[in-house]
């Protein structure tokens, strides 16, 4: 058997992903057997199996003999016995290969797969059931999503089927072209390749390259094959052309991109591509698209003292995006950092004197947003909000932009419990100084000198739900305070992934366990 004569060195012991590799050295192996009727067989039940079986076509397996021993077939016997062989069995992606012992029983004329047997863990198993057990179906499947569609295209490329593609329902064809164009489409611009570089850009699509700490996280690179006229048919090419201007969310992580879109030209087709359109800004790009400044009070940048609730900032970008006639679908995405991370990108945390002024609640900023875009969105048919909103706050505002769009068309807007201009004089009124009051059950932000603490409120999710309470913190720090080895990461004391119930019971368990072995020993002693 394959055996590891030495275990690696100490300070080898810790290392990951295959930086420590044992390797074969000055060993003669067993020479290929080209007329092996055994292996022969093993090779066409593997064939078989790699047509019916996903995970076993990306195992990629490989075989061979262990040994110079005469073949099985023609059946042998050993003192009185079937005789016996090893063979080594490898998945692409171990270091190592299996050795089994493999025997040939019940042979006819003909050598049959059910024929032969394999030893595996004191037992003789069919030569199929064994080999259908060996992949590693979770790492080829589930691991990587990047594996798992190598896989699939490994299986279809052996199983002999075509994928029905033209036979599927056009909602779902148009879903795979826009998957295969990068799923989430962004939009650049450049000048026209006229030799000239005058006159405005042109649209087109992009390949998303966002910073290390964006929020969004980057899509897979697009494939832009299928839009070549000598790849597809003209009609395919037609529809693929569709879904990535039409039937998706285009995706703005940049104000100055969504600029540059609104000033260029675009091309000369018959659809129109900002029919459906999602923002994944900060807070400070929010304030940035509509050209609203908090120093020393919230303003416009044309420094008009009325700060109205129609007719200022009208010329800003979020005025031009909302003016648009053919957006049908705005989706506004938020997303959350602690105050205690340092990633806040708000105006405040922008200023200067921020570490005076504090971290600003997060929901609050996101009302002041929507008050301030509300004149300008109205007129969109369907806004949603999405990413790190809190339930009540994404409820409220999907009443209050349905009653908006209803008057649309209205100069002023009339709506039940709210009075915009009212609100637009509170937002007006708050010095830099003065942020948005909080009104969380739990203060977005509290002093602690001590380290674990704040490390822990670092990497806490936004509470949407309003599930989190001062005695809740007070049970994650004693839990963190007892057992320091405890990952404060992954923690959450509420929300989907809720686990502080758990932690605190294995934590009893432990104790218990502690103080018993401490009574035994004592008991032992005396």
């Amino acid at each position: 058997m394959l055996s590891a004569s030495f275990r690696p060195p100490k300070d080898k012991l810790g290392l990951i992903n295959r930086q420590y590799q044992y390797h074969f050295k000055d060993v003669n192996l067993p020479r290929a057997q080209r007329d092996d009727p055994v292996i022969r067989v093993i090779l066409k039940t593997m064939f078989d199996l790699q047509k019916e079986d996903l995970a076993f076509a990306a195992a990629r397996f490989t075989v061979w003999t262990a040994s110079d021993t005469a073949p099985l077939y023609p059946p042998r016997t050993v003192y009185g016995e079937p005789a016996v062989k090893r063979y080594l069995f490898k998945e692409w992606h171990e270091e190592f290969p299996m050795l089994v012992h493999i025997s040939v029983v019940n042979t006819g004329p003909e050598l049959k797969e059910h024929n032969i047997v394999v030893r595996w863990k004191g037992e003789w198993v069919q030569l199929r059931t064994w080999l259908r057990e060996r992949p590693n179906r979770e790492f080829l499947l589930l691991e990587s999503r990047k594996r798992a569609l190598r896989s699939q295209q490994l299986w279809w490329d052996v199983n002999g089927k075509c994928f029905p593609f033209m036979e599927l329902p056009v909602e779902l064809q148009e879903m795979i072209l826009l998957e295969i164009l990068g799923g989430e489409p962004h939009l650049g611009t450049q000048y026209r390749d006229d030799g000239t570089w005058t006159g405005p850009e042109t649209v087109t699509l992009a390949i998303h390259k966002g910073e290390w700490d964006e929020d969004m996280p980057s899509p897979e690179k697009p494939n832009y094959t299928i839009l070549n006229p000598k790849v597809l048919p003209k009609a395919t090419r037609e529809m693929a052309l569709k879904a990535a201007w039409v039937g998706s969310y285009k995706h703005f992580l940049r104000t100055q991109r969504l600029q540059w879109v609104l000033e260029a030209d675009f091309p000369h087709h018959q659809w129109d591509c900002l029919t459906k359109v999602e923002l994944n800004f900060s807070i400070s790009d929010y304030f940035h698209l509509f050209e609203v400044d908090i120093e020393p009070y919230p303003h416009h940048y044309n420094q008009d003292p009325s700060f109205g609730t129609h007719n200022i900032g009208t010329h800003s970008i979020g005025a031009r995006l909302g003016r648009l006639p053919t957006l049908k679908c705005l989706r506004m995405a938020f997303y959350y950092h602690t105050p205690y991370s340092g990633l806040n990108k708000t105006p405040w945390s922008d200023f200067y004197m921020s570490d005076r002024f504090g971290a600003v609640c997060h929901s609050a900023a996101v009302n002041w947003v929507m008050i301030i875009a509300l004149p300008h969105i109205k007129v969109i048919p369907k806004i949603n909000l999405c990413g790190d909103v809190k339930t009540k706050d994404v409820k409220k505002w999907k009443r209050l932009l349905d009653s908006a769009y209803m008057q649309r068309d209205q100069t002023t807007l009339d709506i039940p419990g709210f009075d915009l201009k009212r609100e637009m004089q509170v937002i007006a009124a708050h010095h830099i100084s003065d942020k948005p009051q909080c009104m969380c059950v739990l203060p977005c932000y509290q002093t602690h000198n001590d380290y674990r603490r704040r490390d822990f409120l670092s990497h806490l999710p936004l509470d949407v739900d309003d599930e989190c309470t001062p005695e809740l913190l007070e049970r994650c720090f004693r839990l963190l305070e007892r057992d320091t080895r405890a990952d404060r990461r992954k923690l959450r004391p509420f929300g989907p992934h809720r686990n502080l119930e758990e932690l605190e019971a294995e934590q009893d368990r432990e104790n218990t366990s502690k103080e018993d072995h401490e009574w035994k020993g004592w008991l032992g002693d005396d």
